[in-house]
């Protein structure tokens, strides 16, 4: 694992549905608090649906004219590697709780470090491997971002490496296999 490049883009990424229990507008608002010109915030999910108009206006709007923020429409899933690849920090600001979330999974994984809400199912991964943000407040996010980008500017930030291997689902299953069969013979 290496460290940050000197003046390399430190890129923090949302990834994930454009609805308001996914606490975006909070990232977005603690991420226009902070003035580190190499950092970037990518929202992957960006959709235009009717049902998500109003929502849009008011990420839009939090974003204001912050050249660092980008709204990058719903990917294939065969494309999110390559979004995963190109992240510094991914942020999971969840308002509501998350049963997950899979992204935490998929960050991990691609050597992402990650930031996320106490909302999350995962927590342990996150204490093991990120941080949690509490209070889920802009302000919260600010500073920990501020944080994330001080380790950057100083050549310190580098990507998560596993201590272990993450659970996959056929792990899960064989796990739960032997529950069920353990539960039965007794």
């Amino acid at each position: 694992t290496s460290p940050a490049v000197a003046g390399q883009t430190f890129t923090v990424g949302y990834i994930g549905r454009m609805n308001e229990v996914k606490g975006i507008h909070l990232l977005v608002e603690g991420f226009r608090r902070t003035s580190y010109d190499r950092a970037r915030l990518n929202i992957y999910g960006w959709s235009d649906a009717p049902s998500l108009a109003a929502y849009g206006r008011t990420l839009k709007r939090l974003a204001g004219d912050d050249p660092r923020i980008t709204f990058i429409p719903e990917r294939a899933p065969a494309e999110m590697p390559a979004a995963y690849a190109e992240l510094s920090l991914l942020a999971i600001p969840s308002v509501w709780l998350e049963t997950g979330p899979l992204t935490l999974l998929e960050a991990l994984q691609s050597g992402v470090t990650v930031f996320g809400s106490a909302r999350i199912g995962q927590r342990g991964l996150l204490e093991n491997y990120g941080r949690v943000i509490d209070p889920n407040t802009p302000d919260a996010w600010a500073r920990a971002l501020g944080e994330a980008f001080a380790e950057h500017k100083a050549g310190r930030w580098t990507p998560v490496t596993l201590r272990q291997p993450l659970l996959t689902m056929r792990d899960v299953t064989v796990r739960m296999a032997d529950l069920y069969r353990g539960v039965l013979a007794s």
